[in-house]
Parts: C-alpha cells; sequence; structure tokens
C-alpha cells in the first residue's frame, strides 16, 4: 500500500503474514470441528484432552506442541488420575480420548510437521 498523502512523500505500509503458532490448545479445537462423532462422545473427547492439556501446562510448560509430549507424560498423567481417585475405567477413556487426539494429529502431520505419535506403543 502506497500511501502519498498530503506531504507528497512515499509511505510504504507492509504486513508480514506469519503462520499461527500451533498449540496443542490450537490443535484441539480443530480436531473437535471435525469430529464426526454424536454430540456426548464430542463433548468427552473435549473434556478429557482439555483435562490432558491443563495438567501439562501445570507439569511441563514447555510442552506446548504435539512434538513436545512424550509417553513419559501421558504415563505421569494417568498415575495423577490414580492418585486422583479416577476409577480405571474413566483413566481408560481418557487414554483413548488422548488416542484417537492424537492418531488425528498423525494423519494430519503432512501439514504440521507432526511425525511422533506418543500413543504409539510401537514408537522407539
Amino acid at each position: 500500500m502506497i500511501d502519498t498523502g498530503a506531504n507528497k512523500r512515499h509511505s510504504y505500509t507492509m504486513t508480514a503474514t506469519t503462520a499461527p503458532h500451533i498449540t496443542l490448545v490450537t490443535l484441539l479445537d480443530q480436531f473437535i470441528r471435525e469430529l464426526d462423532k454424536s454430540p456426548l462422545t464430542i463433548q468427552a473427547y473435549r473434556v478429557d484432552i482439555r483435562q490432558f492439556i491443563t495438567w501439562l501446562t501445570e507439569n511441563d510448560c514447555t510442552a506446548t506442541t504435539p512434538t513436545q509430549v512424550y509417553r513419559t507424560h501421558i504415563a505421569e498423567f494417568l498415575k495423577f488420575l490414580d492418585a486422583e481417585g479416577h476409577t480405571g475405567t474413566t483413566r481408560a477413556r481418557k487414554l483413548i480420548s488422548m488416542q484417537v487426539f492424537f492418531t488425528y494429529l498423525v494423519k494430519e502431520s503432512a501439514n504440521r510437521n507432526i511425525f511422533y505419535d506418543p500413543m504409539n506403543t510401537t514408537a522407539s
């Protein structure tokens, strides 16, 4: 954009477009929008994954993107849930929610550079 204004001087306004910082929260929002599940299932996934992200933020503030989440984070989260008195069924449901989320992220990885699934038991 060139502004010649009253001074007859050229003023250039440049706007840089940068890619948005992809965080677990923004990816969760996208994941929820694309889910083809019942409203109750979507709500359960949202609650379970947000709880994990909140726990992760409180316990490892450096882990904000999928590539910064490791199996140890998930194991520690499950220990936390156990210590909080959550039943095995509840912990299993939360684990499945996270597994579906990270599987989705890996499938979408071509655009996001996500190649590691912390839920994959065969990953090294």
